[in-house]
This record gives C-alpha cells, structure tokens and sequence, in this order.
C-alpha cells in the first residue's frame, strides 16, 4: 500500500485530502498531548492549499479492557475532558470541528454517556474475544458472546490427563489470556499452548475424545488473530469470506 501524498506534492498535483488531528486522550501511543500542540497543527494544516481539517480522533485503547463499568466510565470521562478541550481550543481558534471520533467496543455505553463523539468506533464488537469476556462480564454488553473462534482438530489422545490439538503459537495473538474451549463438549477445559504448532487440551471428565474431533477455540485477541488467516468460515450461513487485507500490515 502507498503512503499517502506529502502536502506540498497534493499541492503540486492540486488534490484534496481531509485530515483528523490525533489527540493523546492517556494512552500516549500518538497524538498531540496539549491544546496549544492541536491549534498548532491546525493552523498548519491550514497553510497547505490541499488540506482541509475535518476533525479531530481520541482513541483510548487502554480504557477498552478495564473490568467494571464504573471504573471504565471513569477512565473515558476523564479522556473526554482532554478531547473536548482540544475540540474548543480549535473552535476558539476559528477552525472548524465537524468530525470527532473515537471510542471502542469495550466502552461504547460509557463514550454515549459523554456526547462527546459524533463517530464511535467499536470495531471489536463484530467478534468479541476473550479479552472482552473477562472485561465485560458483569456489563451490560456481557450479553454478547464471541463470535470468533478457531477451530482445531484433535492430533493426539495419547496422554491421560490431555489431548493434543493442531492450533498453537502461530494460530492465535499470543498477548491477553489464552485461548478458552467454547461452549460444547470441551466447555470447561483448560487450553495451553504446546508449541508453534499445537495445543494442550484439559480432558473433559467423563467423555472419551476421537481422533480428529473438532475442538472451538475462544481467540485471546481478535484483531490479531485475524491476521493470521486469509478467510471466515461464516457457520450459520455456509460461506467463506476472502480477507482482502490479509497479512497487508506486514
């Protein structure tokens, strides 16, 4: 994928690009961390024929994962207050906000709460993970399973207390809590990777396991899980879904 243009080349080639100005809301990954940094990049993005400010984007990926919603709350109120003090520094300023995104799955009741943001962005929702199970588990949102798993194959019923499965290191993100049986023969069960390319599998008590049983893998981190693979097998609707991005961050 190509970088997109530098400013004075869009001048040069008399092309249009609407920009966001990123704002550090506490996770300080990027984005300016003071109004005084924000009505600066505005004001030069205001010195390029070829930009035009459309808004300004708070994310704050270190709120999505904190368990209870009260605490969660908290966390985004006290990042929204920076975000909005930005959004009032520019207007101030004679810029124009239109645009102000953000949010997250794991804070989407807490980010309406505010009416701050006019795009949320709760990409994660689509799946869920493991991450958000833990998170959410006492929410409202907790109502909301997850959707994404990978499916393993038993390989190996050799030893007594597990059954070895072909998922491992290189089928999961490897960040976060380990994968988890979903609900069905294994629920319960206890997973540990076993190597790039296998997994430990807890026997379920009572029930004898075949080879070449299937065993649902609840992933640890969807975003990065799905970079692994190149297609969804959609189970309630029989299809498969090409990846157009597959492994395009690499």
């Amino acid at each position: 994928m190509r970088p997109p243009p530098s400013p004075r080349k869009a001048d040069r080639r008399h092309l249009q690009v609407s920009v966001l100005i990123d704002v550090d809301v506490g996770l300080m990954r990027a984005g300016v961390a003071s109004t005084g940094q924000a009505v600066a990049l505005a004001e030069h993005i205001a010195g390029y024929p070829s930009l035009t400010l459309a808004g300004v984007q708070g994310y704050g990926g270190h709120w999505q994962h904190i368990a209870g919603y009260p605490t969660r709350r908290d966390a985004v109120r006290a990042g929204m207050l920076r975000l909005t003090a930005v959004v009032t520094a520019l207007r101030e300023a004679g810029h124009r906000v239109e645009l102000v995104t953000g949010g997250g799955t794991g804070t989407v009741a807490a980010d309406l709460e505010r009416d701050v943001l006019t795009e949320l962005q709760p990409g994660s929702y689509v799946f869920k993970d493991a991450q958000y199970a833990d998170a959410l588990a006492d929410d409202a949102d907790g109502a909301f399973g997850t959707s994404l798993r990978v499916s393993s194959q038993v390989v190996s019923v050799n030893a007594a207390s597990i059954v070895t499965v072909d998922a491992g290191l290189k089928a999961f993100a490897t960040e976060g809590p380990a994968p988890r049986p979903a609900p069905g023969r294994f629920a319960g069960s206890a997973y540990a990777f076993f190597g790039d390319e296998h997994g430990a599998v807890s026997r379920p008590p009572g029930i004898e396991v075949r080879l070449g049983e299937r065993v649902e893998l609840v992933t640890p981190h969807c975003d990065p899980t799905v970079d692994r693979y190149d297609s969804y097998h959609v189970v309630s609707v029989t299809a498969i879904i090409a990846i157009d991005a597959a492994r395009a961050s690499r």
